[in-house]
């Protein structure tokens, strides 16, 4: 898995079984965003996390997992879980853009 942070625009939406998938654009890369994500994507928030709604029409920042489908599948899906990030773009630049980010965990 790989950790990505991207600013997007929302499109659309979508309920399929447990999880949400929204359809975005990638407006920017800010952090550890190779070549293996597009300039559109869909997003798959598990119905169960308490993860923000997005918006159609509004752009956020995301920092989310990068993950694989299905073992036999090539699809890559961006994924948020409990341990994400997503703040609306103008409480990231307020708040949190000069500010470096690490994906991982936190040593004690």
């Amino acid at each position: 898995m790989l950790c990505k942070v991207v600013q997007v625009d929302v499109i659309d939406y979508q309920y399929i079984d447990n999880v949400t998938r929204y359809d975005v654009n990638v407006a920017q890369r800010l952090a550890n965003v190779s070549t293996s994500l597009a300039d559109r994507e869909f997003i798959w928030v598990d119905n169960v996390c308490r993860c923000p709604r997005f918006d159609i029409g509004d752009s956020y920042v995301v920092m989310g997992i990068l993950t694989v489908a299905g073992p036999a599948s090539r699809e890559t899906r961006l994924q948020l879980t409990d341990r994400s990030v997503a703040v609306p773009v103008d409480t990231w630049k307020q708040r949190f853009a000069s500010r470096k980010f690490k994906c991982g965990r936190r040593q004690s």
